[in-house]
């Protein structure tokens, strides 16, 4: 019996051994994975700020210019919903100007 419970705490000792080298390999694989992820993140980070700022400059440069862009569209529909009529010739003469336009350039 006492060679039995030598045997189980020779075996049991090996077990822990193996397991603390495992986790030891895995908290040191961890630690690389995770300054890979940092460099790629500061990468990305160094990358994506100045497309960003010009992104919001731009924004900025346009939003009075699409306010009034959306203003005259409506404007433009409203006088449209007031005279149907006109609407619809105004229609026919720019789809005769453009079919003119584009027999000239079929013949030319």
């Amino acid at each position: 019996m006492q060679f039995w419970m030598e045997l189980f705490s020779i075996v049991a000792a090996v077990a822990l051994v193996v397991q603390v080298g495992i986790l030891i390999a895995l908290f040191l694989q961890l630690k690389r994975t995770t300054e890979s992820i940092n460099r790629v993140v500061n990468d990305l980070h160094s990358r994506m700020g100045p497309i960003l700022t010009r992104t919001q400059i731009l924004l900025d440069d346009t939003q009075p210019k699409i306010a009034t862009l959306v203003e005259d569209a409506s404007h433009i529909v409203y006088l449209a919903r007031d005279r149907p009529r006109d609407w619809i010739a105004s229609l026919g003469k720019l789809r005769t100007v453009c079919a003119g336009s584009w027999f000239a350039w079929i013949a030319f």
